[in-house]
């Protein structure tokens, strides 16, 4: 998938509050009820391109490794068709429920004209799904005005949903955290936005040295947190890599430390790699998160 960048001359303003406090980023999901579990998560693109062969193995391998939350693909406006129907279906979710793993879609957007948006939402939290995710790709780069429209349209079925009393359901918007040639005007729009998940792919931009992966993470983590945004952010942290240098367990659990309860890792291993999918199962899912 293409992406794009952020620069700091031409900030995203979407104004949050996220912000390293004592080295991890504030916590602040919405989400009621007792704190049984943390919410770090994993995302997955097809369950076929796993080492899994089955959602239910999944499930009950991400609920042995204490994984609690898992991002999951439901669909894409390029493919045909747009919803995968599997993906976000009722039986899936139970599936997971099972196992006590929130599951959260993510759909990702080529334009701001995607009149599926309101059908995704609908589906999703009609089949117990507790958010959207809306994986910006390249199409949206530099196109404020694009960005804007598809944040009105979040902002419609939002309204929707509250009209009909359910306030439980969370938007968040994703993409690259690098800092780049993004802009975006966006404070009208703190409101439309449950968090921003800004993808840090340090095993996929040359510029990173993974060795020094710590500094590089406390430099990144730092630029955010000077932004002084008003909606939470929980950055994603590609692990892919079958080659080269491999971030350790102990730079994972570094990476959860840091950037705090709701933050994850983009994603669950394909086929032929099964060791990223050792080293990422002994990293610590059940890490322990001040409210």
């Amino acid at each position: 998938m293409k992406k794009f960048f952020l620069f700091p001359g031409l900030l995203l303003l979407l104004l949050f509050t996220g912000c390293v406090t004592d080295g991890q980023f504030q916590n602040n999901s919405g989400f009621a009820g007792k704190k049984q579990f943390n919410h770090l998560g994993i995302w997955l693109w097809r369950l076929d391109e796993t080492i899994f062969d089955s959602y239910s193995e999944l499930a009950q391998e991400l609920g042995n490794t204490g994984i609690h939350r898992l991002y999951i693909k439901i669909g894409d406006e390029l493919t045909v068709p747009q919803i995968w129907e599997e993906a976000c279906s009722e039986s899936v979710a139970a599936v997971f429920a099972k196992r006590k793993i929130d599951l959260i879609g993510w759909f990702s957007f080529h334009s701001a004209d995607n009149y599926n948006l309101p059908d995704i939402a609908e589906k999703l939290i009609n089949n117990n799904y507790k958010g959207l995710v809306c994986d910006l790709d390249a199409e949206f780069s530099g196109k404020e005005d694009a960005l804007g429209k598809l944040l009105e349209n979040i902002r419609s079925v939002r309204e929707s949903f509250h009209n009909a009393g359910n306030d439980q359901f969370k938007f968040y918007l994703k993409f690259s955290g690098k800092k780049g040639d993004y802009s975006f005007q966006g404070k009208k729009y703190s409101d439309v936005l449950d968090g921003f998940l800004p993808e840090f792919y340090f095993d996929k931009w040359p510029s990173v040295n993974l060795p020094d992966f710590e500094n590089e993470l406390d430099r990144l983590t730092q630029y955010y947190s000077d932004l002084n945004f008003d909606i939470p952010f929980y950055p994603v942290l590609s692990y892919e890599k079958i080659s080269g240098d491999k971030l350790s367990v102990e730079q994972i659990d570094y990476f959860f430390k840091k950037c705090g309860d709701y933050c994850s890792i983009w994603r669950i291993p394909g086929e032929y790699t099964h060791e990223l999918w050792g080293i990422l199962s002994s990293a610590d899912w059940t890490m322990k998160f001040s409210d």
